[in-house]
């Protein structure tokens, strides 16, 4: 009798060892997936290049003031997820977006172009969730830049960004600041800072003409084709 209990309790302790055995390899067979979706999906994100607090204004030189042609503007192209063009209606803005890069001391980035723009590849690409910082020129050797006349911008107006991929971004105006020169070092790391947690888009007018600069600062209204 006794006999056969041992062997009754050793059934079931293998019975109950082996169940364990199970549980632990679909636990480990769930993270694996988990971790390999989440990696799959982070590598579809466009990467940041490292994130630099910019605090200089840019000094303006060897700005090409020529029109961009209609050609130029329709050939124009960007990564998928990169900003290709912004829109402002209110404006009559059409520009094209370069990539471009912050300097290792923190200097704002600027475009090649007085009729075009330069997005921070530092920062966010619409649609995440981040800051989508922009800059251009208002005046340079004096000519009239593409951002001319962004200080004119009021709350509620709309922004649209068309990314690589054909799809549009509109965001809303929230604020419009004109600030000194002087006050580059306070105010434009706050360019790279969020609106209550919202995607923002962060578009900063420079120029060599006078002694200060705009930034708008715009949350993300919708997205699509």
């Amino acid at each position: 009798m006794a006999l056969k209990i041992n062997r009754t309790v050793t059934r079931i302790t293998r019975i109950v060892g082996w169940g364990l055995v199970i549980l632990i390899l679909a636990a480990f067979t769930k993270v694996y997936i988990w971790e390999r979706g989440y990696y799959k999906r982070e590598s579809a994100t466009p990467r940041a290049d490292a994130i630099a607090v910019i605090t200089k204004l840019p000094e303006l030189k060897n700005i090409d003031v020529s029109q961009i042609s209609d050609e130029e503007y329709k050939n124009h192209q960007s990564e998928a997820k990169n900003p290709r063009y912004l829109k402002i209606e209110r404006l009559n803005i059409n520009a094209t977006i370069s990539k471009g890069s912050v300097s290792n001391d923190g200097q704002l980035l600027y475009p090649s172009n007085i009729h075009q723009l330069a997005w921070y590849s530092g920062s966010s690409a619409p649609g995440y969730n981040g800051v989508v910082l922009i800059s251009g020129i208002s005046k340079y050797a004096s000519v009239n830049g593409i951002l001319d006349n962004l200080d004119s911008l009021e709350e509620g107006d709309k922004i649209t960004i068309e990314t690589g991929d054909g799809n549009n971004y509109t965001y809303v105006v929230k604020t419009v600041s004109i600030c000194a020169n002087k006050e580059a070092e306070t105010v434009l790391p706050k360019a790279e800072q969020r609106i209550e947690g919202t995607e923002t888009l962060s578009l900063i007018a420079v120029n060599d003409g006078t002694n200060s600069f705009v930034i708008v600062k715009a949350t993300l209204e919708a997205q699509g084709k």
